[in-house]
C-alpha cells in the first residue's frame, strides 16, 4: 500500500497517467508503467526485501527487511505521451490536502475539498469531470467517522454504571441522540453533592 501511495503522489504531482503492470507482479517486487504504454517508456520497479536473504549486495544493507526499494526507474515521460492523470476516489482519500478538509462534527463541501487539495498539493479538481469523485469520496469519509465514532464511545454507557456502582452517591447521566449514540454526560460526584447539601 505504502508503495501505491507513492507512485499516486508522483502521478497527480507530475499530472501524468500509471498504473501497476500485473504481468510483472509478484509477492516480492511490482511494476508501475505509464497509461500510454505506445508513447511512452516511463517504468518504476520496486522489490521488497525478503528478511531470509542474507546481505549479499551493499547497496541494500541499509534497507530494513520487509521495506520496499527501487530497483529500476526510466524517469521522465516521453515527448509524445499522451497519458493524463486520472483522480480516483482512493487516490482522493489518501491525500493530506483531502484529510485536512473535514472538521469533526462539520459536513465537508466539495468547495473546501477543492481549495484544501490546491494549496497543500497545487493540483486543480476543480473541473466539473471531478465532481462525482470528490462527491463519493466525502461521503465515504463522512460515513467511515461516523462508525469510528459510534466505536470510540460505544462504551461511556457502561463506564458511566460502573463509576456510579463504585462511588455510591455519585450521580450520573447519559444522554443519546435519535440514533441511540452517545451525545453527552454528566458526572456529580458524591462528596461534591454532599458538600452542596451541607450549604442548604
Amino acid at each position: 500500500k505504502e508503495c501505491t501511495r507513492l507512485v499516486r503522489k508522483y502521478s497527480y504531482i507530475s499530472d501524468k497517467g500509471v498504473h501497476l503492470d500485473h504481468s510483472f507482479r509478484s509477492g516480492n517486487r511490482k511494476k508501475w508503467v505509464c497509461s500510454d504504454r505506445v508513447n511512452c517508456s516511463w517504468e518504476v520497479r520496486m522489490r521488497k526485501k525478503n528478511p531470509c536473504k542474507s546481505e549479499r549486495a551493499s547497496n541494500t544493507r541499509s534497507i530494513p527487511c520487509g521495506n520496499w526499494y527501487v530497483t529500476f526507474i526510466s524517469d521522465g515521460h516521453d515527448e509524445g505521451c499522451l497519458s493524463k492523470f486520472q483522480m480516483k476516489k482512493e487516490a482522493l482519500k489518501e491525500l493530506d490536502g483531502f484529510k485536512g478538509a473535514f472538521t469533526p462534527g462539520v459536513h465537508t463541501s466539495r468547495k473546501r475539498v477543492v481549495s484544501c487539495v490546491s494549496n497543500v498539493h497545487m493540483v486543480d479538481i476543480s473541473s466539473q469531470s471531478f465532481s462525482s469523485t470528490i462527491y463519493r469520496a466525502i461521503r465515504e469519509k463522512e460515513e467511515e467517522e461516523d462508525q469510528r465514532n459510534v466505536t470510540e464511545f460505544a462504551l461511556i454507557p457502561s463506564y458511566l454504571r460502573s463509576l456510579a456502582n463504585d462511588n455510591p452517591g455519585t450521580y450520573v447521566s447519559c444522554q443519546l441522540d435519535t440514533e441511540n449514540r452517545f451525545l453527552r454526560c454528566i458526572v456529580v460526584y458524591a462528596p461534591l453533592i454532599h458538600y452542596q447539601a451541607g450549604l442548604l
